[in-house]
């Protein structure tokens, strides 16, 4: 800020709080500063560049007996303990960390859409509608939308029959790949499926755009969708680990999405 040296340099109080005084040079505020009982002279040292400020004026030099007045420190906004780094919410300093346990899975249902063939299989479980499933067809029927799927079913019941002594609902069933996704990842079991003998490699892209996924998820397809990679490698590559490499290789096994050849080094 600049006063068109209408005011005289000397020691004024510091407008930044930083110091009891600072210099002006009778255009700018410099850098140079000083305690309220040092000698209000000159600094020894030249002045470096001024600093800048938003305003346009400079504020009026220290009354008669000020220099040995110090300001008030400014009062410091305390933070809310809520807030801090760390913290809990209310409820849940008052909760266990185990109060969520990780419960059930659906790989009773992953093992049995494995081996469908042509068979129709239904699923229930406690608190949701039937899950009717036809992978010959590569369809789906289920009363509710997918962002209501559960991770951990609770009485899950899955049973197949046979397509000509089975019923399937009237009305036209969805596009089976979104399910599947939501089944392979929540079924512990798919890992054990996994051929680790075998490369991999991403035949078509999956819709992710129905398909919830994490970062590390859609890294690990990119990486499958660029080379023929055993699990070991596909988890150290993207840096997931082994067991999530097979997890996701055995969902898209399960989606008919992947192209798999033998290792030559398991050969020899």
């Amino acid at each position: 800020m600049t006063d068109q040296g209408t005011r005289r340099e000397g020691w004024y109080a510091d407008p930044l709080g930083q110091a009891d005084l600072r210099w002006w040079d009778s255009r700018n505020w410099t850098t140079e500063v000083t305690s309220a009982s040092a000698e209000g002279s000159r600094p020894n040292s030249a002045p470096r560049a001024p600093l800048q400020w938003a305003g346009d004026e400079a504020p009026p030099p220290l009354a008669a007996g000020a220099a040995n007045r110090v300001s008030p420190p400014m009062p410091q906004p305390t933070a809310d303990p809520k807030l801090a780094l760390g913290a809990k919410s209310a409820t849940a300093q008052t909760e266990p960390d185990d109060a969520i346990p990780n419960g059930p899975d659906w790989s009773e249902l992953m093992r049995a859409l494995l081996t469908a063939g042509d068979n129709i299989v239904t699923a229930t479980a406690a608190g949701i509608p039937t899950i009717t499933i036809d992978m010959a067809q590569r369809t789906y029927w289920w009363d509710l939308s997918l962002d209501s799927f559960p991770a951990h079913p609770v009485d899950l019941v899955v049973n197949a029959a046979p397509r000509g002594s089975a019923s399937t609902p009237a009305v036209a069933g969805r596009y089976i790949e979104p399910l599947l996704w939501r089944v392979g990842v929540g079924a512990e079991a798919l890992a054990t499926r996994v051929d680790p003998s075998l490369r991999y490699k991403l035949r078509r892209w999956p819709d992710l755009a129905s398909m919830p996924h994490t970062a590390d998820q859609l890294h690990a397809i990119k990486v499958l969708a660029n080379a023929q990679l055993t699990p070991t490698e596909l988890g150290a590559i993207a840096d997931i680990g082994e067991t999530a490499a097979r997890g996701l290789i055995g969902t898209f096994t399960l989606m008919a999405l992947l192209d798999s050849v033998k290792d030559p080094a398991a050969t020899r």
